[in-house]
């Protein structure tokens, strides 16, 4: 829960340095993602929405207790 909060207020705040090194920023980035290909992509679909994107998001909660099932989607602002 730690890291999904903290993803959140990063992705609010539009904090791109502390997302590029969540693995040294985020509580629990190691516990909450052993392997970085399911979160990586994250950061394509922050990156190809522009400058500042608008945040929403599309899923939240958790599974079984600790499986994080929040999902983003990014809106280009023009």
């Amino acid at each position: 829960q730690e890291f999904a909060g903290w993803l959140q207020e990063r992705l609010a705040a539009h904090d791109t340095a502390a997302l590029i090194a969540y693995r040294d920023a985020a509580p629990e980035a190691a516990r909450a993602h052993p392997t970085e290909e399911h979160f990586l992509p994250l950061h394509v679909a922050w990156g190809a929405a522009g400058a500042n994107p608008r945040v929403e998001k599309i899923v939240g909660g958790f599974e079984a207790g600790a499986l994080s099932m929040d999902s983003y989607a990014f809106h280009p602002v023009h």
